[in-house]
């Protein structure tokens, strides 16, 4: 690459790069998609809210940046040898530089590809399988690393635990499902305007069933930092009590 960079010269670089932009983004953003639409396809039929844990969205959205990169760079060489003044230019600066010409160079971005969508893909796929689903009968959890998802039904949530802290700049706001034999999942966290909307929907779940309500965790200048609506969320119990 630095004996390339020394001959680039040609206008036509400037354009390479344009499209190796796009082409990551374009590479980046498609992946990604696809990963969310087969993270949906894992949700409970009839579900009014879902979503994942934090390290499986860092895993879905992060590790296909890597292979973006390689695929990128293929697909904006395919697109400046389209042009034929450009390819012209192009193949001219790579003349008496091995490597450099645009088979090659396409060879060993297809090898680099192969090898990084090996890496990355596995973790990103599993990040996507980290999905719940809640649905008005039922909930459902998928752990990373198992092949089936854990479906319970609201009677088998054992407590709330709601909360609220400061991450990387932003409130967290945290409600979290403690299922009777220890599976725990956030509802609030990765989407609090999904769940905000959807909170009556919760509500009606909820209601008839006995569960813990603890809120400890809403302490300090974090609830000051909360608008009423949000701070009702997570300091009162969203039913009455079973009698």
């Amino acid at each position: 690459m630095p004996i390339r960079a020394a001959r680039r010269k040609s206008r036509w670089n400037l354009l390479l790069l344009g499209f190796a932009v796009v082409g990551v983004a374009a590479s980046w953003i498609l992946i990604v998609l696809l990963l969310d639409k087969y993270r949906s396809s894992l949700a409970l039929s009839g579900s009014f809210l879902g979503g994942s844990t934090r390290f499986g969205n860092i895993l879905m959205h992060v590790s296909p940046g890597l292979p973006s990169i390689a695929l990128g760079f293929i697909l904006a060489n395919l697109l400046i040898w389209c042009i034929p003044p450009a390819r012209t230019a192009l193949a001219n600066e790579a003349k008496g530089f091995p490597g450099t010409d645009f088979r090659s160079s396409n060879l060993a971005l297809i090898k680099g590809l192969a090898f990084l969508a090996g890496v990355t893909f596995p973790l990103a796929f599993l990040g996507a399988r980290n999905a719940w689903s809640i649905a008005p009968q039922t909930l459902s959890y998928q752990p990373m690393f198992t092949s089936t998802a854990k479906e319970f039904s609201w009677s088998d949530i054992r407590a709330i635990n709601t909360g609220c802290r400061f991450s990387r700049q932003s409130l967290d706001r945290n409600f979290v499902v403690e299922m009777r034999d220890g599976t725990t999942f956030d509802l609030s966290e990765e989407a609090p305007r999904e769940f905000l909307a959807e909170y009556p929907l919760i509500q009606t779940a909820l209601t008839g069933h006995d569960y813990q309500f603890n809120p400890e965790k809403v302490i300090g200048s974090y609830t000051a930092a909360l608008s009423p609506i949000w701070t009702r969320i997570l300091i009162e119990r969203p039913t009455t009590l079973s009698h």
